[in-house]
């Protein structure tokens, strides 16, 4: 198996449970037919804590980010996020729990023919923000990702990585538990958010 890392600053993360901790995996196992992809994993994430997975391919990096956004279930063990099991929340409540956080995926998907700025506000549109508002934290996460400069670039006048940084929500949504990020790339220092 594959050896997974959890970095925090320049050390590897130890388990120590703690009840104000915003993501805690205790004794998690996922497992698919006759392969264990993750086998007793233990971590907490504290509230504004920098993380970083690390590991090979297989090594349990999306499977970890899949079970925080409960978009699987653990086999055995609990992933508790804002101290509640998501493996107990019912499917009306899982859209809540994702509402709360901010998800930017590897195969991230922008609006053909549309600005940086619209596809960045398409979400906070679709909740209903007001567009003195929308504009206020859409500009503030293109600032953020070093965008600001490309805020009428559609994503074929993008590079990859721009793409990436351009596809921010979660940078708008300010999320209430957790802000998720799985990239392919290695943004620069300055983008990592």
């Amino acid at each position: 198996m594959p050896v997974l890392g959890i970095l925090v600053g320049h050390s590897v993360r130890r388990f120590f449970p703690h009840p104000s901790a915003m993501i805690q995996f205790i004794d998690t196992v996922k497992s698919y037919d006759n392969c264990i992809a993750l086998d007793g994993v233990n971590f907490s994430i504290s509230m504004g804590e920098f993380v970083f997975f690390v590991g090979a391919s297989g090594a349990g990096k999306s499977t970890i980010m899949k079970l925080i956004y409960r978009e699987e279930k653990p086999s055995e063990g609990r992933v508790l996020v804002g101290q509640r099991d998501v493996a107990l929340l019912s499917s009306g409540d899982v859209p809540k729990l994702r509402r709360r956080m901010g998800i930017v995926f590897q195969d991230f998907k922008l609006l053909p023919g549309q600005s940086a700025f619209d596809n960045v506000a398409y979400v906070l549109r679709a909740l209903g923000i007001s567009p003195t508002e929308i504009r206020k934290r859409v500009l503030g996460a293109l600032k953020l990702v070093g965008l600001i400069e490309k805020i009428d670039a559609t994503p074929e006048e993008l590079s990859g990585g721009e793409q990436q940084r351009g596809h921010c929500p979660g940078h708008c949504k300010r999320p209430g538990h957790c802000y998720c990020r799985r990239t392919d790339g290695k943004p620069g220092p300055r983008h990592v958010a």
